[in-house]
């Protein structure tokens, strides 16, 4: 085994998902999907190139590799063009999608090629992606209450209605009054 078998792909969607819930929560820099994206590709690639380094340096590689290597080549060679025309800002929820759904297909595939009928696996992955799921939502409705929040304090209170009371006063000129009252208090 390699040290990039060890490390995997989890450090670069790591480096996403810190970026999509911790860092923009509390930074008062928000990073946006596509600066998050572009970042986690450039730790993906560091990755793959430190550890074929070192893969080269310690043995070689197998042929079978250099005949995957060379059969995905053209994936990146027509790939990378093609999706830089596709991928502009218009685009973006429409492709969210796309990702989403392949995600979905890929983890079928995975379950089905790879688990099999091992039913306490398929338990494990249950129990997991039900957590996550509800963690995502807790997320959602946190972030959802907080820009609400922000969203009432910085409206300013009109009185809508104005009645005249018994007194001749009207109610736009009472709520002044306890804005006032309440202001230097």
């Amino acid at each position: 085994k390699t040290w990039r078998s060890n490390v995997g792909s989890g450090s670069d969607i790591f480096f996403y998902a810190f970026g999509i819930f911790v860092y923009n929560n509390w930074a008062s820099e928000r990073k946006d999907d596509n600066s998050l994206t572009a970042s986690s590709v450039v730790i993906m690639a560091t990755l793959a190139v430190v550890t074929s380094l070192l893969r080269a340096l310690n043995g070689g590689f197998d042929s079978e590799v250099l005949f995957a290597w060379g059969m995905m080549s053209f994936v990146v060679v027509l790939g990378a063009p093609i999706g830089s025309l596709v991928l502009k800002p218009s685009a973006t929820p429409y492709l969210r999608t796309l990702f989403y759904c392949l995600a979905v297909i890929q983890f079928l595939f995975f379950g089905v090629l790879k688990i099999r009928d091992d039913v306490i696996e398929w338990i494990a992955i249950a129990i997991t992606t039900v957590t996550v799921v509800s963690l995502l939502v807790a997320h959602f409705r946190l972030i959802v209450s907080r820009q609400r929040a922000e969203c009432r304090k910085s409206v300013p209170r009109i009185a809508i209605i104005n009645e005249i009371n018994e007194n001749g006063e009207s109610n736009i000129d009472l709520s002044m009054q306890k804005e006032t009252a309440l202001q230097q208090a």
